[in-house]
């Protein structure tokens, strides 16, 4: 398909009137000279949407640098198109800011509803020999892209603001920083059972 390049759409015409274009680069919806809404600082835009980016060729060339080449292009010297389908997520485009990318497909409420099944059923698995998993699976050495996968996976779970704060890594390290000769060591003794005050699933099976 051609697109029609940047000074055949009169929105660049009236943006380079106003003298916006030497400045900034403008966003707006293809087609249309709307301008995505923009909320907390970032602009939602609905990824199924073609929307344009109009502006000086140098800042075009630094967005186009972030981007994957499959998504965007160039409509004569002054216009970027993104057709960002299938994407969601969140971009920091250099010249526009944060740009928030949701999908028509779903309510925002039911899309963070399937991110959190999909982190609760990943989170279940099992990351060491020794720990228990709530879904089935096999023992055995798995192939290495699941065991990138899985590291993944751990990562973002203990980097994730949502975690527990037992489970999240900075709230660790800062308990480090603040007692740097605190030491956690986990001893075995043998008891009588009569003595028990925890009972684990390694303490039935010793």
């Amino acid at each position: 398909m051609i697109l029609p390049s940047a000074g055949d759409r009169p929105r660049a015409e009236g943006a380079a009137e106003r003298g916006e274009m030497g400045s900034r680069l403008i966003l707006t919806e293809w087609g249309s000279e709307e301008t995505p809404p923009r909320r907390d600082g970032r602009w939602h835009l609905q990824s199924e949407r073609r929307w344009v980016v109009e502006g000086p060729r140098a800042m075009l060339a630094d967005v186009e640098a972030v981007l994957p080449r499959s998504i965007c292009t160039r409509t004569g010297h002054g216009a970027l198109v993104l057709n960002l389908v299938n994407s969601v997520g969140v971009l920091d485009l250099p010249g526009v800011g944060p740009v928030e990318l949701h999908t028509g497909k779903l309510e925002e409420a039911g899309f963070e509803a399937l991110l959190a099944d999909l982190i609760r059923l990943a989170t279940s698995l099992p990351f060491s020999a020794g720990d228990p998993g709530s879904s089935p699976y096999a023992s055995g050495p798995p192939p290495r892209d699941e065991v990138l996968y899985h590291a993944f996976v751990y990562l973002r779970h203990i980097l994730s603001d949502g975690a527990p704060a037992e489970e999240r890594l900075l709230p660790a390290l800062e308990l480090i920083q603040r007692a740097p000769h605190r030491r956690w060591r986990t001893e075995w003794r043998d008891v009588p059972v009569d003595a028990l005050t925890r009972v684990d699933s390694r303490t039935l099976l010793d």
